[in-house]
């Protein structure tokens, strides 16, 4: 350093002259007693830190977004699925008061009402050549067994068809060769409800005899040892006298086109 100040004693003086600003600016202070230099860097700095917290809280609050999105997405599904279950518990329980209301012996009517569902989501609404078939994501390995009665709150879907230990074929209801024992719910007329292939049930059995009117609910029976008594299955479209018996369209309770999760009729031990 010395060699350098002599042979170069004008960079020598500057640096001197530098260092002595330096010195002073340390002790110089603001009208409001800040040190200047320490205001001056703050100042200096102060751009940078801004836009790294801009970053940083930008980053932080997409994190915390994401976060929130995600726990309002599994509060609505928990909410979606405690609301299918209380749909259903309100059904059965609907159903249960009608059956006590009109039987004088009811000490097995519980047994009809008794029973519990597993959610189940679909995996395939149509399977090629059987389009009143479903798919969905529960098996054997969730207690599902062959002729497990499908249903939603609205009604009666269907019954399982084929199990694997991890997913179900479903026949609908609505499928030419299913069926299912139904009763009218006003006149408590008894018959068999079974697809026609065209989206529609036909109810099966009723003598020419009985008032049949447009708007009256069809719910199961529980005769077929299948579906649970007392389900809705559809509402009476038509029905023409002819011949013995009438003949009887129902629509179905249970839109198939919007079905996106069901429950499964768990079999009693």
């Amino acid at each position: 350093m010395i060699n350098v100040l002599q042979r170069r004693p004008l960079v020598g003086l500057l640096l001197l002259v530098i260092l002595n600003l330096f010195l002073l600016s340390v002790q110089v202070r603001t009208q409001d007693g800040q040190l200047l230099l320490r205001a001056t860097g703050l100042l200096a700095i102060t751009p940078v830190v801004a836009i790294i917290h801009a970053v940083s809280s930008g980053v932080s609050g997409t994190v915390r977004n994401i976060a929130d999105f995600r726990t309002i997405r599994e509060s609505h599904r928990t909410l979606t699925t405690e609301n299918r279950r209380l749909k259903l518990e309100i059904a059965r329980l609907r159903a249960l008061e009608l059956a006590v209301g009109r039987e004088k012996r009811n000490s097995r009517l519980l047994e009809y009402y008794s029973f519990e569902t597993l959610p189940a989501a679909i995996l395939m609404r149509r399977i090629p050549s059987l389009a009143d078939h479903l798919v969905i994501n529960a098996g054997t390995r969730d207690g599902i067994d062959l002729d497990s009665a499908v249903i939603t709150p609205e009604g009666i879907v269907g019954r399982v068809l084929v199990a694997s230990a991890i997913s179900s074929e479903v026949e609908l209801l609505v499928d030419v060769n299913a069926a299912a024992g139904a009763v009218l719910d006003g006149s408590r007329i008894m018959g068999v409800v079974q697809g026609d292939g065209t989206g529609l049930l036909r109810l099966n059995f009723i003598s020419s005899t009985e008032n049949v009117e447009p708007g009256e609910l069809v719910v199961s029976s529980g005769t077929d040892r299948i579906y649970p008594k007392g389900l809705p299955i559809g509402t009476v479209v038509s029905a023409i006298r002819d011949g013995v018996y009438q003949e009887i369209h129902v629509k179905p309770t249970v839109d198939y086109s919007r079905l996106d999760e069901v429950e499964v009729v768990l079999k009693k031990p």
